[in-house]
């Protein structure tokens, strides 16, 4: 299920991924705008379709009123006395005028022209002294004809349905009956009061029945009581109409002015939600794109090494965990490169430091190299003068004197050296100290990375759980993944410095180990040449006796003596790759330094 809502939302998702934030709140604007407005539209051609048909039952009524009132004068006209036929014909032209006034102002034009055409022509011949029935029959067959044509509609659920019954059914056919039956008018009077609309309807309904009641009662004076009752009946049933069309036509009005304030306040309603939505929907595009920017420039500054920005964004939604998430970060990664300044700091000092001392050891390293050359050019001389020494005894014993100073002096040196050498080898301990701890904020580098990258990772997930509005996270998650790519190549770097500081150190170290034990050599040898040099001394006196023994001494002296020099020849030999050693290491740390340099914290 997923995968197939996936295939269809892709395009979707490809459309959206193409725009800017501001212009998908736009479509999803629209979207959601769009069903609104058609259903508004839609709500309104329906209201307004009711209007109309309100609107043009008011327009039937103003035909049906005339033709009912046509019908009345013409039933009192077919019952009237033959004193009274011309008045009765005369008010049944003037109802045929209005009635043709009205079809011209409403500019009706159909098939009932020919009905009113007929009608006009019946009340022309009954006029001239022909018989009433005719206009009757046409009258109420035009009347039937605008009821249907004027859209009048009977039904019960409408509050205008017994009024409309009354009027366009009930005394249309009590009228008919009273000029053919010559009955009386029971209850239907000029003057009846109604509480009501609907009373007036029931009573004209009635009426209509107790008129009709009447017709079928044989009358005792067929005569003038017959005419009597049917003139009143007629009376009365003009009245009804007047009565019955003012109240539809109030009820018509009602209703359409009800139809309209619907209208209206759905309009209005719908007006109102729009603004709000609208009002919202601003202010949320405004806020989210003013975080976003601010976000966006943190990030930027961060591309740039610079983690002194923060985002400052307020609120309480998923944009603004991963600003603060992004400014812890930002300052953790700050911590951790201003630790690896001081760190550096303290490497260069120590480098320097090494340095100084290597230069300081290779100094008096040479100097013991010449005194080692000149003891074993004064053992080789004393070799050559042996075979004279029992004759110059005095002489050797100068000899041997000096000998010994220089012995002393050489083991002088000698210790000194060896000092020189353990300050060197503190000095190089410390440094790989340095660079051990550097690899331990390198791990801690590292770790934030990781931490940024399982960040951005959470930022992703996050904004994909948004859906279509958390598309606008997922960039802020790919420029936080970006920079954790960033931070873990610097880290890797910044290892590899470490390791070659930490191997350079190493070979130091091993550099001054072994020339510490050169320098044991050139003190033992040192030590050997005193022993003999006080054993010279103490028999200078026997030398003349014991000259065998005093040729394979300064034979020992010359060897002991070359053995200083080929020592002290490594020992500076040493020392200038230590040196070298030391100025790698500075250039490591240098390297170091000018990366944490580079990050604004």
């Amino acid at each position: 299920m997923s995968r197939v809502l996936g295939v269809l939302l892709r395009p979707a998702e490809r459309l959206m991924d193409a725009l800017t934030f501001g212009r998908k709140v736009a479509v999803l604007a629209a979207c959601l705008l769009l069903p609104l407005g058609v259903a508004l539209h839609a709500q309104l051609a329906s209201q307004g379709g009711n209007i109309d048909v309100a609107v043009a039952e008011r327009e039937g009524l103003q035909l049906v009123r005339p033709a009912l009132l046509l019908l009345a004068d013409a039933s009192a006209a077919s019952v009237a006395a033959p004193a009274d036929q011309q008045a009765a014909a005369r008010a049944v032209q003037e109802d045929l005028r209005a009635l043709q006034a009205a079809r011209a102002g409403l500019g009706s034009a159909d098939r009932s022209d020919e009905q009113l055409q007929a009608l006009a022509t019946a009340v022309a011949a009954a006029t001239a002294g022909g018989g009433w029935d005719a206009v009757l029959d046409r009258a109420v067959a035009f009347s039937d004809a605008e009821t249907s044509r004027s859209q009048l509609i009977l039904d019960p659920s409408l509050d205008s349905y017994f009024v409309m019954d009354a009027l366009t059914a009930q005394v249309p056919g009590v009228l008919v009956r009273a000029s053919r039956g010559a009955v009386q008018a029971a209850a239907l009077t000029a003057t009846s009061p109604v509480a009501d609309r609907s009373a007036l309807a029931v009573t004209a309904a009635e009426s209509a029945t107790a008129i009709t009641a009447t017709a079928a009662t044989p009358s005792q004076d067929e005569g003038a009581s017959a005419a009597a009752g049917a003139l009143a009946a007629t009376t009365a049933g003009r009245a009804a109409v007047t009565s019955l069309a003012d109240a539809l036509d109030d009820l018509l009005a009602d209703r359409a002015a009800d139809l309209r304030q619907q209208r209206a306040v759905a309009l209005a309603i719908t007006l109102g939600c729009l603004a709000v939505s609208l009002w919202v929907a601003l202010a949320f595009l405004l806020g989210t794109r003013r975080r976003l920017r601010s976000i966006h420039g943190v990030l930027t500054h961060v591309a740039e090494a610079d983690f002194t920005h923060r985002a400052d964004v307020g609120g309480h939604d998923e944009l603004t965990a991963m600003a603060t998430k992004l400014d812890d970060s930002s300052a953790a990664v700050a911590d951790v490169f201003a630790q690896i300044a001081a760190l550096s700091a303290q490497a260069r000092a120590s480098t320097e430091e090494v340095g100084g001392l290597a230069a300081a050891l290779r100094t008096r390293m040479s100097t013991d190299a010449a005194r080692a050359q000149e003891q074993a050019a004064d053992a080789g001389a004393a070799a050559e003068h042996v075979g004279v020494a029992t004759s110059g005894g005095v002489e050797v014993v100068l000899a041997i004197t000096e000998i010994t100073e220089s012995a002393s002096r050489a083991s002088s040196a000698a210790e000194r050296a060896r000092d020189r050498v353990d300050q060197a080898g503190a000095a190089v301990r410390e440094l790989a100290s340095s660079a051990e701890r550097v690899g331990q904020v390198v791990g801690i580098i590292a770790s934030v990375a990781d931490q940024t990258n399982l960040l951005a990772l959470n930022a992703t997930i996050e904004a994909a759980r948004a859906g279509e509005v958390g598309k606008g996270f997922a960039v802020v998650a790919q420029e936080v993944k970006d920079l954790a790519r960033v931070t873990a190549g610097a880290t890797q770097d910044i290892e590899r410095l470490v390791a070659e500081s930490a191997a350079r150190a190493s070979h130091a170290q091993a550099l001054v180990a072994d020339l510490e034990g050169d320098i044991g050599q050139v003190d033992e040898a040192q030590g050997v040449i005193a022993a003999a040099v006080e054993e010279q001394s103490a028999t200078g006196t026997q030398m003349s006796s014991v000259l065998t023994t005093g040729a394979q001494a300064v034979e020992r002296l010359g060897a002991s003596a070359a053995q200083a020099d080929a020592a002290a020849q490594r020992a500076v030999q040493e020392t200038e790759l230590l040196a070298a050693a030391s100025q790698r290491l500075a250039g490591a740390v240098e390297q170091l330094d000018g990366v944490a340099r580079r990050v604004r914290t």
